[in-house]
């Protein structure tokens, strides 16, 4: 392929003298994510997946604090650590139960690890509800709200997860069909 541009070819082109004569760049034009037609949904899935991946480490340490706390509250009742969870069934009083979890609670930390849980699964389930508002154009798209889906759908969806999961699919293979 020649390279070279001829004199000609220079002296009959356009080429403006001052730099505010050019054009302004399309900014979403240049930049490689929006050429996608789901880079919105894409971006928000990375962040979505950043959160979960915060997530669900201090959802497994506030399930394994709440066993714990379970355990200790067993013990200041006097109960095995594995007794089932029935304060009428082990004749204590509801007051006594009570007290006991309020306790256990306090010197195992669960609350702060709950409450840190609660905290980030809301953050995930924000970015979440925003995927879902938006509709999938290709299989990228409808990949990140599946995974939304699949995770908070419990939480997001009005209907049963998997049959809004089964619903997204259909409509996107209908679009695609024809």
């Amino acid at each position: 392929m020649n390279v070279f541009v001829g004199a000609a070819t220079l002296a009959g082109a356009a080429i403006p003298s001052r730099p505010e004569a050019l054009p302004a760049p399309n900014v979403r034009e240049l930049s490689p994510a929006a050429a996608h037609p789901d880079a919105a949904l894409i971006e928000l899935g990375k962040q979505y997946e950043r959160l979960l991946r915060e997530e669900v480490p201090l959802q497994r340490r506030s399930h394994r604090l709440h066993q714990a706390t379970e355990a200790r509250q067993n013990e200041i009742l006097g109960l095995a650590p594995d007794a089932e969870r029935s304060a009428p069934r082990w004749g204590v009083e509801w007051r006594q139960w009570s007290d006991a979890w309020e306790t256990a609670r306090a010197e195992t930390g669960y609350d702060k690890a709950w409450e840190a849980w609660c905290q980030a699964g809301e953050r995930s389930r924000d970015i979440g509800r925003k995927i879902l508002r938006i509709r999938a154009q290709t299989l990228s798209g409808l990949l990140v709200r599946s995974r939304v889906i699949t995770t908070n759908g419990d939480l997001l969806c009005k209907r049963e997860p998997i049959e809004q999961l089964e619903r997204e699919v259909r409509a996107f293979a209908l679009r695609y069909q024809a």
